[in-house]
């Protein structure tokens, strides 16, 4: 009777420390956010090792190793998962591995780029089909990515650092900037803008209305794809809409509540295109590309949820403000209005209107860190909670402490999109500065108090220290400032030292 009590007690010891047993929802969506987050890590360490391979290239056995690991858990995830088994086409990685006589003189922009791309876009259309959500914290969905999430880090983290070391010992060696064949392209005087222009076949009056559009922007120096111009019988539609999304500097997208309708539905040609966009926006993290124009209804029953944080310019009626499809234009052309250079502190007020002169030890307004102080929650929109994917999803404002500069709000766009350390559940492209107010769209509550609180903090902290070198760094009248405080104050601790009063 003993013998059996104590095999009944190991039976149940064994039971109790037995891992928990998946749904078989779960089941599905570990797999769908574990596939997605390792075709992340693929692009990523093939942007991060070839971004400089035309350059120069150099052995490294621990990012070889990250490639390798991404490479065969993506191969053995689409071979031995069957909830995946249903995905089309194989994968095959680009390169056996990324020894320097592999990739070197592989030219990352024009020869691999667009086929990852294309790779990294069919994952995405494949996972939201299959509806993919975040799971829920501690749950076995959740455990089983999680045991996956530190290696994935670690593949970014190395690519990202050995991208930095190749573009800083070209700069050392040779005197190349990296970014000279970019920075050239964009700021070349005269240069040709190009956008390509996503709309939906309403009617015949709205596809004329788009001709005329596109007719009037070619004249105003903007050279415009349109598919009936581009496109001809016998084209494969899928690769011009890629080419045409990839291609041109802008994609302007007018909305419409069937657009909106074909877009959120992935229907058609529109939905096509809004995984392009989207897999776009998310790899190349340049949301300035996409211009939503509204044409017809209210923003909200006109815009794809993906677009509804966006500034959108307004061409509705007949005809459409010319005040608007003036700021389209200069938006297209790059010659938006800036501001005016900062002048000498109330050079237009009158001396005897002058407040007195604050001390020089006294912070200003402009030297304060900037913080986050409170989530707006007078402003947090609500769910569509329609069923469809990501409808359970909302925006959620915070406030600053005060309005930042335009290039501190660039830096913080760029370190939410890529901070230095973030959890599995970071979604980088949904952060957006409007005034004093961040906004985060897609999220929830419940999202922002478990993940993205400390990485909002974390990118906060990282761009008020960069933002304080740019300013040093770019203004010769600051660091002659801070040398002769500097200098100053060593002088008097030097001094200080010597003064004795025993």
């Amino acid at each position: 009777m003993e013998a059996k009590s104590a095999e009944s007690k190991r039976r149940n010891a064994k039971t109790e420390s037995a891992p928990p047993q998946m749904s078989e929802e779960d089941r599905l969506n570990s797999a769908l956010n574990l596939f997605f987050l390792l075709a992340q890590s693929y692009y990523k360490i093939l942007e991060g090792a070839l971004g400089m391979a035309t350059w120069c290239s150099a052995l490294d056995l621990e990012l070889n190793e990250s490639y390798l690991w991404t490479t065969s858990n993506l191969q053995n995830l689409l071979k031995n998962h069957e909830c995946l088994k249903d995905f089309p086409g194989m994968f095959e990685p680009a390169f056996p591995d990324l020894y320097p006589s592999t990739i070197r003189d592989v030219e990352w922009t024009d020869m691999v780029a667009p086929e990852i791309e294309q790779f990294l876009s069919s994952v995405q259309q494949y996972v939201r089909k299959k509806g993919i959500y975040p799971p829920d914290e501690y749950s076995p969905a959740w455990t089983f990515v999680e045991l996956f999430r530190p290696s994935l880090n670690l593949s970014i983290e190395r690519a990202t650092a050995y991208n930095q070391r190749m573009r800083a010992y070209a700069r050392q060696s040779s005197g190349f900037r990296p970014d000279m064949r970019e920075t050239a392209k964009s700021q070349s005087v005269g240069a040709v803008k190009s956008a390509f222009i996503s709309y939906s076949w309403d009617d015949n009056a709205h596809c004329e209305w788009i001709r005329e559009l596109a007719t009037r922007l070619r004249k105003d120096g903007v050279d415009v794809c349109i598919d009936r111009w581009s496109a001809i019988p016998g084209d494969q539609l899928p690769a011009f809409m890629e080419r045409g999304v990839r291609d041109n500097e802008f994609v302007v997208i007018v909305c419409t509540p069937r657009y909106k309708q074909r877009s959120d539905a992935r229907e058609g040609g529109v939905g096509y295109e809004g995984d392009i966009m989207t897999a776009e926006a998310m790899t190349s993290q340049n949301e300035r590309k996409f211009i939503p124009v509204l044409r017809h209804g209210e923003w909200k029953q006109s815009a794809p949820s993906w677009l509804l944080g966006k500034y959108y310019i307004d061409l509705t009626g007949a005809p459409y403000s010319e005040r608007n499809y003036d700021d389209l234009v200069h938006t297209l052309l790059g010659v938006r209005e800036t501001a005016p250079p900062i002048g000498t502190p109330m050079a237009t007020i009158t001396q005897a209107n002058r407040p007195p002169e604050s001390s020089p030890e006294k912070s200003t307004a402009e030297n304060d860190e900037i913080k986050i102080t409170r989530v707006i929650v007078e402003e947090i929109t609500e769910p569509r909670n329609d069923g469809t994917p990501g409808s359970a999803l909302y925006t959620i404002p915070f406030a600053l402490s005060r309005c930042p500069p335009s290039e501190w709000a660039r830096m913080f766009i760029e370190n939410w999109n890529h901070p230095p350390k973030f959890t599995m559940m970071h979604r980088p492209g949904i952060a957006r500065l409007s005034g004093s107010t961040v906004s985060l769209t897609g999220t929830t509550i419940e999202e922002v108090k478990r993940y993205h609180r400390d990485t909002l903090q974390l990118a906060v902290s990282e761009t008020n220290r960069q933002y304080r070198e740019h300013r040093l760094k770019d203004d010769p009248r600051r660091v002659q400032e801070q040398s002769a405080r500097d200098g100053h104050r060593k002088r008097v601790e030097d001094v200080s030292k010597n003064i004795k009063f025993d």
